[in-house]
């Protein structure tokens, strides 16, 4: 356990919060990451643009969330949120 007045390192960034488990990310690192969420993100947005609603399982406003929320989301609206164009 720390004391009361014990600060963190100086060289601890925003992205430690100190839980147990977690692990520090270096900035470029976390730059890769946030870049490449953010193409999937607009492939997943553009495809939503041109697609009918007919052509979209659910909303096509949840999936722009959903993507926009993780990268996750971009993932399962490509694996089961578009229907097959004919």
């Amino acid at each position: 356990m720390t004391s009361v007045g014990s600060r963190r390192p100086a060289g601890d960034g925003w992205w430690h919060t100190g839980r147990v488990g977690s692990r520090k990310v270096s900035p470029p690192v976390f730059a890769a990451i946030l870049a490449a969420h953010v193409v999937i993100a607009s492939f997943t947005w553009r495809d939503l643009r041109s697609r009918s609603a007919d052509e979209v399982r659910g909303s096509k406003r949840l999936w722009r969330v959903a993507s926009a929320l993780n990268t996750l989301g971009s993932m399962a609206y490509f694996l089961i949120g578009r229907r097959p164009m004919d």
